[in-house]
């Protein structure tokens, strides 16, 4: 899934791809270990902190432990400022666009939570956007279809009363539409 973040053969993908792989298998002590030593290695990068940040937001959400989603909030902020820093440079790559979108999903995630209803709306916005832009880069980059898949899917059960907010946004909420994508 994130192999194409990361060039093949290089040690940084493997520390990260064997944090995820723990972070998905439920070692989540492993998983949080290894990120941080990604971090110590490579402290610019967006990736370690993204995958900390989605770490303690699956604490948070399990837990509902303010301190987590602290850590949660603290973790993706840096995750942002990071992807920030080095954009002009990646902003031809489908795979640091998905990492954006990878953000900001997690952040509406935890907006939804909050009941911070515009907030999730805007991030979930944000979110489609770069889902759109590394499809845009790479017509085969099928991670950022199952992206806005989701989100298709997953806005189409909103109540119609309420769903003209979501098209003023600029997004769909067509469930055939997000199961397409979802099936790519």
């Amino acid at each position: 899934l994130f192999a194409e973040l990361l060039p093949a053969q290089n040690n940084v993908s493997q520390i990260l791809r064997e944090g995820i792989e723990a972070s998905y298998s439920f070692q989540l002590e492993k998983a949080d270990s290894l990120f941080e030593n990604y971090i110590e290695n490579f402290p610019q990068s967006p990736y370690g902190y993204h995958y900390l940040s989605q770490l303690h937001l699956w604490y948070f959400l399990g837990s509902r432990n303010e301190s987590e989603r602290l850590i949660y909030e603290k973790y993706s902020k840096i995750a942002e400022e990071k992807a920030e820093a080095i954009q002009e440079e990646n902003d031809d790559n489908a795979g640091f666009h998905f990492l954006l979108g990878q953000i900001y999903t997690l952040r509406a995630l935890n907006k939804i939570f909050l009941d911070e209803r515009i907030g999730a709306l805007f991030s979930s916005r944000s979110a489609m956007s770069e889902f759109d832009k590394a499809i845009e880069i790479d017509s085969s980059y099928y991670d950022a279809y199952y992206g806005i898949g989701i989100f298709n899917y997953t806005l189409s059960f909103i109540p119609s009363g309420i769903r003209w907010i979501i098209s003023i946004a600029g997004m769909e909420s067509d469930k055939e539409k997000g199961l397409e994508n979802l099936r790519r």
